[in-house]
């Protein structure tokens, strides 16, 4: 017997170890598209350029500034800007779990053995291991800077009274990850209903969990609006106008279209369902948190991948926590023992995760990335503009970004893609509208037309690539090409003698200025690659 708790200790740090072997895989190459393209305008702003104003995107300021330490101390190392900023991202996913120690330790709920020697591995599987690919998104740092308030709201739910300390710090510590995107605030809605229902009141007036978030938020629009006043001025009516999604009932389609999106949900409804009606506070706030994050993706109603990531990670939690409650009631009249219980979880953890991994193995996105599309250009780009501005001309954020992070050159453009001119050319009853001439043009494509059209004078970038544009806009071939749509700008035309093409990399075509000296073979290549508009 003496042997047991040895055995069952090495079992446990053995399953403890595999989210930590994931987590020295995010270091690798590639960032996530949308991470990458962040974390580029925050080195940028770490530069001298003004968000808004040098940098065009949608996203409200708050991801850019949570972007700016990792880019400032990169900065300050001289190290890779990635690598810090999967190095800050992993630290944020172990004070998460730090803090969700203590108000966990306290809920009886999860007092078996069996809970306890569980909790650990399902908090490193839910941020560690699921995210995948989107690992660094802005739902994967929500969920991370949320589950601290969530273990404190399943306290309370049970009758617990933390310090107001400690109440305090995962208040705002939460308010954070909430305030990143305005979608996010579902959440604590639902959570803070729920204990307003249970507290009353006056009690719940008493708890400074949504005073800081309520408050926090207020100061986050009160320093957009001072520091960022062009986000209110410009973003958010082109937002408006192009970008938000039209039709609640193609949101749903485009969100849980797939059987691999809407199976998972309904799998886990009962799971849910069970939760909400639950004794088990844990349970009924993991069930709350994977409603509001599924409402959160159906608002956004776009249908990318990440934008489930929360619901998933809430699917993954409440299955978790209600698998660990019906094995505590099965063992409940021969409790196991710690070591027991250690082991038999690791067990379990070891073939699921076995599973998962060979599955989704953490190797294949590094090992995948150099004969990717995106790995492709990456060499490409830093042997022929070595750091200097490359122009590209394209709608999707892939594979632009993560090469011109990975790369080390300056994006010539203020804007990351050209999602405006999917919006402006936005199909209507008789299809999308031809090519407009600039004295036909709106206020707002005239911007859009200018300030492309003068930056290949202004940034004289050593590369303009230019993609195809035909397939990123759902049109037939020849239909539209963003080359011919801005050689009709006169700066643009009068700059573009300056460049001959050099390569084609599947569709995309890459133009290098006379007046920059190559390193690599002249001459057009043709190199085949992934679609331009998947990872």
């Amino acid at each position: 017997m003496r042997a047991m708790p040895r055995v069952s200790t090495i079992a446990h740090l053995a399953a403890l170890a595999v989210p930590c072997l994931w987590a020295a895989f995010y270091l690798l190459p590639p960032l996530d598209g949308d991470v990458a393209a962040i974390l580029d305008y925050a080195v940028r702003m770490v530069a001298g350029e003004r968000l808004y104003i040098d940098l065009f995107d949608v996203n409200p300021p708050l991801i850019f500034w949570l972007n700016v330490p990792p880019a400032w101390l990169a900065d300050r190392l001289a190290l890779d800007p990635a690598v810090v900023f999967v190095a800050c991202v992993l630290a944020l996913q172990g004070v998460s779990l730090a803090l969700c120690r203590r108000p966990v330790a306290a809920l009886r709920e999860l007092g078996h053995p069996l809970a306890r020697a569980a909790l650990p591995l399902i908090g490193l599987s839910v941020l560690v291991m699921l995210p995948r690919h989107n690992f660094g998104q802005r739902e994967h740092l929500m969920v991370a800077f949320a589950l601290p308030y969530l273990a404190l709201a399943a306290l309370r739910l049970e009758g617990g009274q933390p310090s107001p300390a400690d109440a305090a710090w995962r208040g705002g510590f939460a308010a954070i990850g909430f305030l990143i995107k305005p979608y996010f605030l579902l959440v604590p809605l639902a959570i803070e209903t729920r204990l307003l229902a249970r507290l009353g009141w006056r009690a719940w007036l008493g708890r400074p969990e949504p005073w800081l978030i309520g408050g926090l938020g207020l100061v986050y629009l009160a320093a957009a609006l001072v520091f960022c006043p062009s986000y209110f001025t410009e973003i958010l009516p082109l937002v408006q106008r192009y970008y938000l999604t039209s039709s609640p009932l193609l949101g749903i389609e485009r969100v849980f279209g797939d059987s691999e999106r809407w199976i998972p949900l309904v799998a886990t409804l009962p799971v849910i369902g069970y939760g909400l009606v639950s004794r088990r506070p844990s349970l009924q706030v993991a069930a709350l948190f994977t409603l509001a994050a599924a409402g959160s993706a159906l608002i956004q109603g776009k249908g990318w991948t990440y934008h489930l990531l929360p619901l998933f990670q809430g699917c993954a939690l409440t299955a978790s926590l209600a698998a660990a409650a019906a094995l505590a009631v099965i063992v409940e009249r021969a409790p196991p023992s710690r070591q027991h219980a250690r082991l038999a979880v690791a067990t379990a953890f070891g073939v699921l995760i076995a599973g998962f991994t060979l599955e989704n193995p953490p190797w294949r996105d590094p090992l995948d990335y150099r004969t990717s599309f995106a790995g492709q250009l990456e060499p490409l780009i830093e042997r022929d503009a070595r750091g200097e501005p490359v122009l590209w001309l394209t709608d999707a954020i892939y594979p632009k970004y993560p090469t011109m992070l990975y790369g080390r050159v300056q994006p010539a453009s203020r804007f990351m893609e050209l999602w405006l001119i999917d919006g402006l050319y936005r199909p209507g009853a008789t299809g999308r509208p031809r090519m407009r001439q600039p004295a036909q043009m709106s206020d707002d494509e005239r911007r859009l037309f200018d300030s492309v059209g003068h930056s290949l004078e202004r940034a004289r970038p050593a590369l303009v690539l230019v993609a195809p544009a035909a397939a990123e806009l759902g049109l037939p071939k020849g239909k539209f090409d963003y080359l011919a749509y801005f050689l009709r700008h006169p700066s643009f035309a009068r700059e573009w003698r300056h460049y001959r093409e050099v390569a084609v990399i599947d569709g995309t075509r890459v133009y290098r200025r006379l007046d920059t000296a190559p390193r690599g073979a002249s001459g057009t290549r043709q190199i085949a690659g992934g679609p331009p508009g998947a990872r």
